[in-house]
């Protein structure tokens, strides 16, 4: 069993939850993760939307999105 790990964003509300390599919100997949980088679930070609480092996830444009509980 994975552990369940909180991301929240910049206001401290809960924004996801990560068990193992996926992402969820309300229940749906969000996010896959594969070597540090988080992918969108989107169909089609995988898109890297963020990434992690440390305790914070940031887009690709180096701002920090989210931060891990």
């Amino acid at each position: 069993m994975s552990e369940t790990v909180w991301y929240y964003d910049k206001n401290g509300r809960p924004a996801f939850y990560r068990s193992g390599d996926n992402a969820y919100k309300d229940g749906n997949r969000i996010y896959w993760i594969s070597g540090g980088n988080w992918y969108s679930n989107q169909s089609g070609p995988a898109e890297r939307v963020l990434y992690e480092s440390g305790m914070w996830l940031f887009d690709n444009s180096g701002t920090g999105q989210f931060y891990r509980g």
